[in-house]
């Protein structure tokens, strides 16, 4: 079981610090906080990625895309997104890796 994650949740690009801005959805909260669905975190702008620009290396601006959302518990028939298992990537070159860490222990899925 995975925690779910909440617009509390730390979102990266794999990049530290890269930071990506997520959107959550109001119809389930977690300590008044909404929980993150894929279309909350894919395409949202990532801040901070460490990668330096050059001719060979781009740093991250955006979530190309994202994966990982519960199988159990669904808001809208869509699966709330898991620390766990959520996995995807990002636009910049070397492509960072979406990982997250969720900051809520209370609500748990598969």
């Amino acid at each position: 079981m995975g925690k779910v994650l909440t617009e509390s949740s730390r979102v990266t690009c794999g990049h530290s610090p890269g930071s990506v801005a997520v959107t959550g959805n109001g119809k389930l909260t977690v300590s008044g906080r909404p929980v993150l669905l894929a279309e909350g975190i894919q395409g949202k702008g990532v801040s901070g990625c460490s990668t330096a620009q050059s001719d060979k290396t781009k740093p991250c601006s955006s979530v190309a895309s994202v994966s990982g959302a519960a199988s159990k518990l669904k808001v809208g028939g869509r699966g709330v997104m898991l620390e766990d298992t959520i996995g995807g990537s990002t636009d910049g070159n070397p492509t960072g890796s979406v990982g997250a860490t969720a900051n809520q222990g209370k609500l748990k899925a598969r």
